[in-house]
């Protein structure tokens, strides 16, 4: 019997996911399939799981990665150190929470795939100093692997306190209207880490003064459906290297099957 991956979120018909597993799963000869899985309530997935007994393990992305962590039994170490969760390993037959019949193992390939898809265009690069637009689990992941990388970020939202409340350094968050202040064209890494311009909402993007974007700067979007976001379009049009998130999300997919394959 083929063995069974999802992916849980809501809504999740913008996803490239199923595409990407089951071709890593042919390229490996693994009998398995990869289905999505809409979630509507974090709240229902035990019954997800159990309506699900050959579901072996399931990605989360937005907007659960961070809520999804009130029912993993165990947290790898960067996915703790990160504060999201974006894979979970079922282990069937061991004891879980509240004595359930399997256990949820968290962990975090987002920053990995991110990490091993940005480095390339900083080849050479002279000065390494980044935004960050958002504040969700993608964000907390981009965040990790720019520190691995000693590149300092600042991190934009709307609502200052509610980032500092999520775990935020204060000195690092800034406001959409504390914008100027901050400068944005002295930065070099420009990262829209939101859900904006995602399918279908294209024509939305970062409120940012794209006149600030210079053409030294690496601009990129955690996005990939559509393959060119209304932000990319800005920012290139302005001279910069602009790039989508489906190089991250393919890297995140491989580091993903290394953790439930491992264990086999």
């Amino acid at each position: 019997m083929a063995l069974e991956f999802g992916l849980i979120g809501y809504p999740l018909g913008h996803s490239l996911s199923p595409e990407i597993h089951r071709r890593l799963f042919r390229e490996h000869g693994v009998d398995a399939n990869y289905e999505l899985l809409p979630l509507e309530d974090i709240g229902k997935l035990p019954e997800l799981i159990e309506s699900h007994p050959d579901l072996k393990g399931f990605n989360v992305t937005v907007p659960y990665k961070v809520a999804v962590m009130k029912f993993l039994d165990n947290l790898s170490e960067d996915a703790e150190d990160i504060g999201a969760v974006n894979t979970v390993r079922i282990v069937r037959g061991a004891t879980g929470k509240d004595g359930r019949p399997y256990r949820l193992e968290g962990y975090n390939t987002d920053w990995v795939g991110f990490q091993d898809s940005v480095a390339p265009l900083l080849e050479g690069a002279q000065s390494k100093t980044s935004v960050i637009f958002g504040t969700g689990g993608a964000a907390r992941a981009v965040a990790y692997a720019l520190e691995g990388m000693d590149i300092y970020y600042d991190v934009i939202t709307r609502d200052k306190e509610r980032a500092i409340a999520k775990g935020w350094s204060q000195d690092q968050v800034v406001t959409y209207e504390e914008l100027e202040e901050l400068a944005i064209e002295d930065e070099s890494i420009i990262i829209n880490a939101t859900t904006l311009g995602m399918s279908p909402n294209v024509d939305q993007c970062p409120d940012i003064d794209y006149n600030t974007i210079q053409p030294w700067m690496i601009c990129y979007d955690l996005t990939y459906n559509p393959r060119v976001t209304e932000f990319m379009k800005r920012c290139a049009a302005r001279g910069a290297t602009v790039k989508n998130g489906l190089a991250m999300l393919e890297n995140q997919a491989k580091a993903a099957h290394e953790i439930w394959f491992r264990f086999r």
